[in-house]
């Protein structure tokens, strides 16, 4: 049976067995709209890289587990997951190549819940590094190590659309516009492009961006404006390409590392990690970009950001095994 909505007002649930322990390596989260966030893990450093997922009613209680609604082990360590609904359905990339979709599902005999593989595909060749999902939640789109991007239908996790060799390095980075038909979509990769793309089509419509000589790592659409976009390189600059114009409209260098993850909080504020212990967020004027925010609190690499509606914070996960979270606008 699958849970019906205002379940955690009910002191009937209960969470179910879960996995042995949260991985150190926390890779990603997301937050949905009522708050609830979904935690991926791994363990990078044993012979055999394994992983699990974890699903919290709270943001602020991960990564107890103790704490957890439900959780459930993957085959192979993950890199990347989203939300496909505002609470029931998840999708996960595994370093594997394996693309899943877990459902939250409530057993009637003791009101325990459990994240239940409703469907997994083995399409990509090599580990998963980005999923993107449309705003209408009825189109996802996966990319990595393989060089390709795949459309996926939610419904049944059949491919709509297959790009082969999309880039000539790994797809770092896929980001649905999201204020658009739900079609068009962004990617990046170690190749220096940053590539359209209108899934109704079998080639992409424009290059935005050709740098050979450095890699991108990470988008993020502006979340008010659509015709900005955020481009995060491997030597740790941040550029917003204007649509309209195809062009640069501003640049920064906030860090000198690699870029792993953009993520537009408002209108102008864009949340930033890279391969650093360090969380920034830069804002932009008419002509530049400042950081008006740096946390230091993470001792290792930062993986993960997401925004919390309700609260209306930003929360970041790292290889630290610690999920934090900022009072950004505080002040």
């Amino acid at each position: 049976m699958q849970f019906q909505p205002g379940f955690e007002n009910d002191s009937s649930y209960k969470s179910t067995t879960v996995p042995f322990e949260v991985q150190k390596h926390l890779e990603f989260i997301d937050i949905t709209e009522d708050g609830y966030m979904l935690l991926g893990s791994s363990n990078l450093s044993s012979r055999r890289c394994t992983g699990s997922v974890w699903y919290f009613l709270e943001a602020e209680e991960a990564p107890d587990k103790e704490k957890c609604l439900t959780g459930t082990d993957c085959k192979t360590s993950v890199s990347d997951g989203k939300f496909l609904d505002s609470k029931q359905k998840i999708i996960v990339g595994e370093d594997s190549g394996a693309v899943t979709v877990y459902t939250l599902t409530e057993l009637e005999d003791d009101h325990s819940f459990h994240l239940v593989s409703e469907s997994t595909r083995n399409d990509h060749d090599n580990t998963v590094l980005t999923i993107a999902v449309s705003s209408d939640k009825k189109q996802v789109a996966s990319g990595g190590m393989d060089l390709c991007i795949k459309i996926w239908n939610t419904e049944d996790l059949l491919i709509k659309n297959n790009y082969q060799l999309a880039h000539c390095h790994h797809v770092t980075n896929l980001a649905f516009r999201p204020q658009d038909s739900n079609y068009t979509f962004a990617s990046s990769s170690l190749d220096g492009t940053v590539l359209l793309w209108d899934s109704r089509q079998f080639e992409p419509a424009t290059v935005l961006r050709d740098t050979p000589n450095e890699g991108l790592s990470a988008l993020a659409w502006n979340s008010v404006d659509d015709n900005v976009l955020a481009v995060g390189s491997v030597i740790g600059n941040i550029d917003l390409i204007d649509l309209r114009t195809v062009s640069n409209v501003m640049e920064s260098r906030p860090f000198n590392r690699a870029i792993h993850k953009l993520l537009y909080i408002n209108s102008n504020s864009l949340a930033a990690v890279a391969e650093s212990h360090e969380v920034k967020v830069v804002q932009h004027s008419s002509d530049k970009l400042n950081i008006v925010y740096n946390d230091e609190r993470h001792n290792d690499f930062v993986r993960g950001l997401a925004w919390h509606p309700k609260m209306k914070c930003l929360f970041s996960c790292g290889w630290d095994k610690q999920v934090i979270k900022h009072n950004v606008f505080a002040n």
